[in-house]
């Protein structure tokens, strides 16, 4: 079915999404389809919307989508995700898939939103066919995921042989997620080997003396990407305390608010018992 580019210089949608919309459909197969010139304000994403009520759990459950050499160019959308936006689906697959040039002016996913709101009681997948590859390049997001943002699950296969080029985002140009833990930064602000992450600050440190550097943990996620959206829109905080609740473990100066995914630590002071082992955590 061929699916006509949206007129030229066309007002932006305040409706839903400006061009396929699908709800509660137990299967959809789109093949070798352009979706192109899409451009809708909302927040269901410029050119196709697929979306499950958890109440329909029946509808949901059976559901599978196929997108296969379907390709998203130059799509917009002011409040939502520029391509693509899946929304609680239980199957969706990618094959040979092209997003190309969608934007995302306000928010996230410039090529494609995955959300699945009850990832326990219902669960996602979005799976990127190895055998035939998907690519996502010059996509651009206002804030997470140039290429892909997932909220809840990551795709369940097919990553590592997607092709990204040249995706812009506030944070994860290819692709974002969730945070993951936290990882000491060295100097340069990279992030430092993992491992025991005090023992690397506190070397030959001083019982009452005060940090005189700084040192920076980063949110990181799956991907080794510092989530810079952290300290932007949300509150996120930590507090370095005694982890064995050590009574003659006294720590100061020791809370910090994250800014744009990283805590920066100065001038934090610590007094024990000289000659004692300690044993410091982090509470957020």
């Amino acid at each position: 079915y061929p699916i006509p580019d949206q007129p030229p210089n066309s007002p932006p949608s305040t409706s839903n999404n400006s061009g396929l919309n699908f709800w509660d459909c137990t299967k959809i197969n789109i093949k070798k389809t352009v979706i192109r010139n899409y451009n809708s304000f909302t927040a269901a994403g410029g050119a196709q919307f697929v979306w499950f009520e958890n109440s329909e759990a029946t509808i949901r459950d059976q559901s599978q989508v196929l997108l296969e050499e379907v390709q998203f160019i130059d799509n917009t959308s002011e409040n939502g995700p520029g391509g693509l936006a899946l929304i609680n689906p239980r199957q969706v697959t990618l094959k040979g898939a092209t997003f190309y040039r969608n934007i995302s002016e306000k928010n996230s996913g410039g090529g494609l939103l995955f959300t699945c709101e009850n990832p326990k009681s219902s669960p996602c997948q979005l799976k990127l066919d190895p055998t035939s590859e998907n690519s996502f390049s010059k996509n651009q997001a206002g804030k997470n995921g140039g290429g892909i943002c997932w909220t809840d699950m990551p795709p369940a296969s097919g990553f590592d042989q997607t092709k990204f080029v040249e995706n812009t985002a506030f944070y994860g140009p290819n692709i974002s997620g969730i945070p993951h833990h936290l990882q000491l930064l060295n100097k340069d602000d990279g992030l430092s080997p993992e491992g025991p992450i005090f023992d690397q600050i506190l070397t030959d440190f001083v019982s009452g003396g005060k940090l005189e550097e700084d040192f920076k943990f980063a949110v990181v996620d799956k991907y080794d990407q510092i989530v810079r959206s952290i300290g932007t829109e949300n509150t996120a905080s930590v507090r370095i305390v005694s982890a064995d609740s050590d009574e003659h473990l006294v720590v100061t100066n020791n809370t910090r608010q994250a800014v744009e995914g990283i805590f920066n630590f100065k001038m934090m002071q610590i007094s024990a018992t000289p000659g004692d082992t300690i044993s410091l955590g982090l509470f957020s």
